[in-house]
């Protein structure tokens, strides 16, 4: 189970931009857009500039699914699956709030399947919220 959460429900979650595209929620669907955009790239940059390997690199324990050699933090999955979730929070609130539950369970499955710690999550979490709140306050993606 933690294996498909930790590879798959990512795309489950995230299908939730093209359902409010669809159901007429376009500016709805701009605003998760940015936010992921935005933290994504934040995310992108941290991980350039602050190397911390991954726990199956330190431990020597294989993870159980294939992972790049790249950096642990902050954790990409977190990110993206968190952030378009906030973001729906901050405008929506009920929708985003029935998705909170997967987006978490991508972020901590990341944790179980041994490729990324809990600080890796956390600074996604922290990256996600704060960008999807800055976003969600500003107005510009409508």
């Amino acid at each position: 189970m933690s294996i498909f959460c930790a590879e798959y429900l990512i795309y489950v979650v995230l299908l939730v931009i093209p359902v409010l595209w669809l159901g007429g929620q376009n500016r709805t669907a701009r605003g998760a857009l940015l936010s992921l955009g935005i933290a994504w790239a934040v995310g992108f940059v941290i991980k350039n500039l602050y190397y911390l390997p991954r726990p199956y690199i330190v431990s020597g324990r294989l993870p159980l699914i294939p992972v790049l050699l790249d950096g642990s933090f902050p954790s990409n999955h977190a990110i993206v699956a968190l952030t378009p979730v906030f973001f729906l929070i901050f405008i929506r609130r009920k929708p985003g709030l029935w998705l909170l539950p997967a987006a978490f369970l991508v972020a901590f499955s990341r944790v179980a399947v041994g490729v990324h710690t809990l600080p890796d999550i956390l600074g996604g979490v922290v990256i996600s919220l704060t960008v999807a709140y800055i976003v969600s306050r500003n107005g510009a993606w409508g």
